[in-house]
């Protein structure tokens, strides 16, 4: 018995289906590893301080050729009654972000201080937000590193030279302790 070519279209009509299904679904999880790689920092989070109290001190144990690195997060103020849309906030935010300067300062339990300087962002991130007043962004990854010469308990300290036409409302830093294969 044959099929009628009504069957037959329709079962290569449903094969059509599958296919561009399979192959959409293929491309959406691709695409979704390739964002996770992009913004995803590398290392353990060790904790977190404030960007705004000079006197903030995180006591990191690392060993020699750990690397510490480093994310922020950051609210901002926007103006409450802007007639620019969202996308246009996000820009200016984004350079304000990135005029700024991180320098992050480790001090060795032996006394020696090493420092990295870097710009807060550098057009990565894992979260925006804008809301009514406010631009939020957080995990902000950036190019500041410092590779650990001595083992024992480091205290870093972040401070951040902000841009002059951003105004700041919270601002904490992640340190991350990146192990190499040993």
């Amino acid at each position: 018995m044959s099929q009628s070519p009504e069957a037959k279209s329709s079962k290569s009509l449903h094969f059509v289906v599958i296919a561009i299904a399979t192959t959409s679904v293929l491309f959406a999880v691709g695409l979704g590893v390739l964002i996770f790689y992009m913004v995803r920092p590398h290392g353990q989070s060790v904790g977190e301080i404030s960007l705004t109290d000079p006197n903030a001190v995180l006591a990191v144990s690392a060993q020699r050729g750990d690397s510490l690195l480093f994310r922020v997060d950051a609210s901002i103020e926007i103006p409450r009654l802007s007639l620019v849309s969202d996308d246009v906030l996000e820009r200016q935010a984004s350079a304000q972000l990135s005029r700024s300067r991180l320098t992050v300062r480790a001090t060795a339990p032996s006394g020696n201080e090493l420092s990295a300087s870097c710009a807060v962002y550098k057009g990565r991130a894992t979260s925006t937000t804008t809301t009514s007043g406010r631009f939020s962004r957080s995990g902000m990854l950036n190019d500041c590193a410092v590779i650990v010469d001595e083992p024992g308990p480091w205290q870093v300290r972040g401070a951040v030279a902000w841009a002059a036409d951003l105004s700041l409302q919270s601002a904490t830093l992640e340190t991350r302790l990146d192990r190499p294969a040993r």
